[in-house]
């Protein structure tokens, strides 16, 4: 019926925006209606196409969000009494019956008998506004704390999240099943796994089946175990046994104080294994240490001694992360001169090279004893004059792969984005596989996804494997964001100004310019040999194995 009597005839348009700020909005536009209120920014008009462009053009006037939903009719507007009596006609044959689980309706926000769904409340349906964020916080009223959205993608989970937050009930699990051009089966059985582990009972027999290899509870008791590989004679003990001062933070693992002079020495080591997500960030199939994380651990570094500004940090090779196995690392911070600032270098060299082997110089810097004062916001987003871009995220992770960059999901944190001119907008959000933001000013996965919305400054012909190099004034604001507004302000082509704020648009971070500059793959490559000098070294293989039968039922290992 929609189909054949109403397409063509309207159209709707969803609002980032409450629905008071919406209906001030609609005022002078007549035909359209509140069609649907998800939460407490989330809003659905829907009516006239003529009158909705209008509309458009006024929130994005006075930079409200907005986005044309793709379909051609008026839903849940007075078009739809257009097709009552057909509806109603079609519909009559409906016998309804009580229900053995709790429904609460959209129609009326409110728990309903089930009894009572016939044709004419779903004609009601249809017409009236769909009032799901009364029926959220109906439920969360009720004692409710698992929210699942069974669909193919998961468009409420915002509005569900928002509105769960504003009931101020506490901590709740949001979550949605399956997501479109992803994996099906993996992503139904990831969204089990994520309500499994915050308590959700699951049935899993009912997915997996039962056989000899059925999984069993873990004992109650600690895990007793014995090692019988080869130990390295590395200790993982306190680091003041040694002399040292711990540093919470996951780059920075001790520091020691030089005698004699009011330098400062930092020590750590990297892997993969103790720092996983690094394996997410490769150029040319190399796997190499961000920028930004030189970036985070110079900052904090430069905290731990009152030098709170970044003035200048060179990048002058690139840290390859070998896949067995680490690296040593060291930062050194020499004593202040004479203005106060101090100058700092990292170094790194494979973890299992012998005393007195050559280290190798990553990075080089300034940093200054001034206070981090801010000077913008980022309130009003997106920014006037700013022009959407399409499938943003998708675009531009899949242009770096077509360049030579290789960005794991823990790097994948673009959402959207906007340009004007030459200045770029984007939102950015730390993805789970990233792990927490805990020691981290903010998270090298977040600050680097800042520069992925830059792709759609260039053409193809212009895209090449570039890293950036220098970076200048970095000031820290606010730690532990994971949710970024980013600003991104081009001075010519290898050039660029950010400014970071969270979620509200408060300030987070702000660099005065970061110069990018061509790597080679053969550089990158090069780069890659931090094999030590010891002949037998321990290290973990990778087997693959395949299903194996066991009696009637079937052991199936991915890999160990």
């Amino acid at each position: 019926l929609i189909g054949a009597r109403l397409s063509g005839g309207g159209g709707m348009v969803s609002v980032a925006a409450g629905v008071e700020r919406v209906g001030v909005l609609l005022e002078g536009f007549e035909g359209v209606e509140i069609a649907a209120v998800n939460g407490p920014r989330s809003v659905v008009v829907a009516g006239e196409q003529q009158a909705l462009d209008g509309l458009v053009g006024v929130c994005e006037g006075e930079g409200v969000r907005v986005r044309r939903i793709p379909v051609d009719y008026a839903s849940h507007t007075v078009q739809v009494e257009e097709i009552e009596e057909e509806l109603r006609s079609a519909l009559a044959g409906i016998t309804p019956r009580a229900g053995r689980v709790p429904f609460y309706s959209t129609v009326t926000g409110a728990p309903v008998d089930t009894a009572t769904l016939d044709a004419g409340y779903w004609y009601r349906n249809l017409r009236h506004t769909v009032r799901f964020e009364e029926a959220t916080r109906a439920l969360a009223a009720a004692g409710h704390r698992v929210f699942v959205e069974v669909s193919s993608h998961p468009v409420l989970v915002p509005g569900v999240e928002e509105t769960v937050e504003a009931c101020g009930v506490g901590s709740s699990v949001v979550t949605g099943t399956l997501r479109r051009h992803e994996d099906g089966p993996g992503r139904f059985v990831e969204a089990l796994a994520r309500l499994h582990v915050r308590g959700v009972g699951v049935d899993w027999a009912a997915l997996l089946g039962r056989g000899s290899g059925w999984p069993v509870d873990l004992p109650t008791y600690a895990f007793q175990r014995r090692r019988f590989w080869l130990e390295s004679g590395r200790g993982a003990g306190d680091p003041s046994v040694l002399g040292l001062a711990g540093v919470d933070h996951p780059l920075l693992g001790a520091r020691a104080d030089i005698p004699a002079t009011s330098g400062v020495l930092f020590t750590s080591r990297w892997s993969l294994w103790s720092q996983p997500w690094l394996a997410d960030h490769s150029a040319a199939g190399v796997t190499l240490v961000p920028g930004t994380a030189f970036v985070d651990l110079v900052v904090r570094a430069g905290d731990e001694v009152g030098c709170g500004l970044l003035s200048e940090l060179v990048i002058e090779a690139p840290l390859v992360i070998p896949e067995q196995g680490g690296v040593q690392v060291r930062v050194s911070l020499s004593e202040t001169d004479d203005s106060g600032q101090r100058t700092v270098q990292v170094h790194s060299r494979a973890e299992d090279a012998g005393p007195g082997a050559d280290w190798s110089r990553h990075v080089s810097g300034r940093l200054a004893p001034e206070a981090a004062h801010a000077d913008f916001e980022l309130t009003q987003w997106p920014p006037a004059g700013a022009v959407l871009v399409e499938e943003a995220a998708e675009r531009a992770y899949q242009d770096m792969a077509e360049t030579g960059y290789g960005y794991g999901p823990a790097f994948r944190g673009l959402s959207r984005a906007w340009t004007r001119g030459d200045e770029v907008f984007a939102e950015l959000a730390l993805p789970e596989e990233a792990g927490k933001p805990d020691g981290f000013g903010v998270h090298p996965a977040l600050i680097d996804a800042c520069f992925h919305a830059g792709v759609f400054r260039s053409s193809d012909a212009e895209r090449q494997l570039v890293m950036p190099f220098a970076w200048n004034d970095v000031r820290l604001f606010a730690i532990g964001a994971t949710a970024l507004r980013v600003h991104l302000t081009y001075q010519g082509t290898d050039t660029v100004a950010l400014r970071l704020a969270d979620a509200t648009g408060a300030p987070v971070a702000s660099v005065g310019s970061v110069v990018a500059r061509p790597v080679g793959t053969e550089q990158l490559r090069s780069s890659s040999d931090v094999s030590g000098g010891r002949m037998f070294r321990v290290v973990w293989d990778r087997l693959s194995v395949r299903s194996v039968e066991v009696g009637s039922g079937f052991v199936r290992v991915g890999s160990v």
